[in-house]
């Protein structure tokens, strides 16, 4: 009588460690697919928060006349230890509104801003010891300004929580944070001149050209919109800004006006136009600028050995540059391989050069 052995049905172990292999190489595939669609939804969602802001601005200009002034009474908003009589003169107190409490109520955000007294300081940034209103719990502002607001935050950029900073130049307390800032062109919070004093001043470009450095915001003011006789849609008004600064103090922030984290500068400039210590201002603030990059050079402050950009250089989480709000409310992506010239004409409001494609 002659046996038959019953076949076992199953997988052999190599079976077994096939399949797994092959699902494991799927997998690997398909997580970077993944990842890139979450971005780009991130990317789409970032460039609906800057035509949001682009709205809101031009809604502002149609009531006030001119856009909303970059930085209200900085707390730095002369260059007070070289004149200090003239600070006095300029600056006589101290509040540190910013132009996004003045837009609050083009985002949707009118009981936030109803919520603050503008007459009482929004932030404590005081470098020079002017007369400044109460800054504690009592003060509505300390408890607005740390409110989140979304439309201020890039979604590729991780949140960090509310900023603090001791130094009196950088002063914050509980601020909440933001990825965009307001081009200033080539002025800053400490600069001695007001916005509508910034009309005379040159820059020499690398290309030897030299043209008038007026951002669209600066202290106390900010321009209109026949002021960009450059043309609106070459001209940027907001701008990406990472909030993994150089330095935390450098940190942007959108209610407590300080010296860093309120404007994006644009500084593209011959390295021999300025010497001794200022040597650095002919330094390039570019897009994601990395040590190894084109912009450290001439020791400008997107350098020095750190990779992370410096406060007021453009910034993203996004591959191969930025996106920026124009001043005719369009949102175009920037590349950081943008031409160094190209790079002045978009942030200068009236700078008289053409402009092709950028």
């Amino acid at each position: 009588m002659t046996r038959h052995r019953k076949k076992k049905s199953g997988f052999t172990l190599i079976e077994l460690l096939v399949v797994i292999a092959i699902i494991a190489i799927l997998i690997a595939l398909l997580l970077p697919a993944v990842q890139q669609a979450r971005e780009a939804a991130r990317r789409t969602q970032c460039k609906n928060n800057l035509k949001q802001i682009g709205l809101a601005m031009h809604n502002y200009h149609d009531v006030a006349g001119m856009f909303p002034p970059g930085l209200i009474h900085g707390g730095r908003g002369c260059q007070g230890a070289a004149n200090p009589a003239l600070c006095r003169t300029l600056t006589p107190f101290v509040l540190n509104h910013t132009a996004w409490s003045m837009l609050l109520p083009y985002f949707d955000q009118a009981p936030l801003y109803n919520s603050m007294n503008f007459d009482l300081p929004s932030g404590p940034m005081n470098a020079y010891g002017r007369p400044i209103g109460v800054w504690d719990a009592t003060n509505p502002n300390f408890v607005a300004t740390q409110t989140y607001l979304n439309g201020l935050q890039c979604p590729s950029d991780p949140a960090v929580g509310k900023l603090t900073t001791g130094s009196a130049a950088y002063k914050a307390d509980n601020a909440e944070t933001a990825t965009y800032l307001l081009s200033a062109g080539w002025s800053h919070e400490s600069d001695a001149r007001f916005w509508h004093q910034w009309r005379t001043p040159t820059i020499k470009l690398p290309n030897l050209k030299r043209v008038r450095r007026q951002g669209a915001f600066g202290l106390n003011g900010a321009a209109r919109i026949r002021d960009f006789t450059d043309g609106t849609s070459n001209t940027i008004l907001v701008g990406e800004a990472t909030k993994d600064k150089r330095s935390v103090q450098y940190t942007p922030v959108w209610g407590q006006g300080r010296h860093v984290g309120v404007f994006g500068r644009t500084i593209v400039g011959d390295p021999g136009t300025y010497g001794g210590a200022a040597a650095w201002m002919g330094g390039i603030y570019c897009i994601n600028c990395k040590t190894e990059d084109r912009c450290a050079i001439d020791g400008n402050w997107c350098g020095w050995g750190d990779e992370r950009p410096y406060a007021w250089a453009y910034s993203s989480k996004h591959v191969g540059g930025a996106q920026f709000t124009l001043a005719d409310g369009s949102v175009r992506f920037i590349s950081e391989n943008i031409d160094q010239n190209t790079w002045a004409y978009v942030g200068y409001i009236s700078d008289g050069e053409p402009i092709g494609e950028f």
